[in-house]
């Protein structure tokens, strides 16, 4: 396989790992979520709004540190259960190499939150900026960073 093909394939894996990631979180599956982190990963939160003083309150997401990938997969997954509804979008991700088993991407999310009061319903977005490894041949983050750079209430529901 020619190397154009490769990184073909690995922009593909990487797109998956991706959706797996959001579908995952938006199921609250702490197995699902384990699966594409890094066995040890560093991770940093950031938001604005309510969902600043959300991550503050939360050391899953506050701050920047080094935490065990099933432990941070089970604090996901615990954080999204809390919700009533969770529904994860990611965009296209930009993808760059640093050699065979190293890459940073970075794409786009918009999320919408229904909090455990059922009239309380949040939109927010930013960007996730991870940093991948490949162990074996599927793509793990070993870098967790989400940005969320605005919120809005949603009416109507």
């Amino acid at each position: 396989m020619t190397a154009v093909n490769l990184r073909t394939e690995d922009r593909l894996r990487i797109s998956q790992m991706l959706t797996d990631y959001a579908t995952a979180l938006d199921g609250g599956d702490a197995t699902g979520l384990a699966l594409v982190l890094a066995a040890r990963l560093r991770k940093l939160g950031t938001a604005s709004g309510s969902m600043a003083k959300a991550f503050a309150r939360d050391p899953a997401y506050g701050g920047q540190t080094e935490i065990a990938g099933l432990d941070f997969a089970s604090s996901l997954a615990r954080n999204s259960r809390a919700m009533r509804v969770s529904h994860h979008q990611v965009g296209l991700a930009s993808i760059g190499f640093s050699g065979e088993a190293a890459a940073r991407c970075h794409v786009g999310i918009r999320a919408v939150l229904q909090g455990s009061d059922s009239d309380s319903w949040l939109e927010v977005g930013g960007h996730y900026d991870h940093d991948l490894v490949k162990e074996s041949e599927y793509w793990r983050i070993a870098f967790w960073r989400l940005d969320l750079r605005w919120e809005r209430p949603l009416l109507g529901r």
